[in-house]
């Protein structure tokens, strides 16, 4: 497992670009992770996508400013 973690951190540390995926029905839980992983990601230079069809009735957008664009 060590030698997984290592690998994808290796990944991530080369990547210029970074795709997220969401499940469909993100708990809270689910979008404080990702709202917290966007911005490290971007403190370290990263382009960050988001990937998650998401049910546009939600209000993500009022809880998550980095989540804006998925409620469009």
């Amino acid at each position: 497992m060590e030698q997984e973690l290592q690998k994808a951190l290796e990944l991530i540390e080369k990547s210029e670009q970074i795709s997220l995926a969401l499940p469909s029905r993100p708990t809270f839980d689910n979008l404080v992770a990702a709202e917290v992983l966007i911005r490290y990601l971007e403190s370290q230079k990263k382009q960050v996508g988001i990937f998650a069809a998401l049910d546009p009735e939600e209000k993500t957008d009022d809880i998550l400013k980095s989540l804006k664009t998925l409620s469009r």
